[in-house]
């Protein structure tokens, strides 16, 4: 429980200061010219979305989110650098490592 207020906290975040980086250019891409679609159109498509992708191991958001240049837009990169960096260490290796700690306790 406590895993998905701290996803939906880190998803209103995503969506009001960096959605516009939330964009999944696999989609379409044979069907026609248009290619691609924003993953972060509204609140509730941003929570499934950082549900499904941002809980993998792999990589979370920055994995399917575009990338900032530092140089043009060092506002914004500063902003998606908190993002990310606050999804892996506060989700990905703080809440894990607490559930865990939870179910091995359990069965110990």
């Amino acid at each position: 429980m406590l895993m998905i207020v701290f996803v939906y906290i880190h998803t209103v975040f995503t969506f009001l200061y960096i959605s516009d980086t939330m964009y999944d250019y696999g989609i379409g891409g044979f069907d026609n010219e248009y290619n691609g679609e924003n993953k972060c159109m509204n609140v509730f498509e941003c929570f499934v979305v950082m549900m499904n992708d941002g809980l993998r191991p792999d990589g979370g958001p920055s994995e399917f989110a575009e990338p900032v240049d530092f140089i043009s837009d060092t506002e914004h990169f500063g902003v998606k650098l908190f993002h990310d960096v606050s999804n892996i260490l506060i989700i990905k290796v703080i809440l894990f490592n607490v559930l865990f700690g939870i179910i091995i306790d359990t069965f110990a």
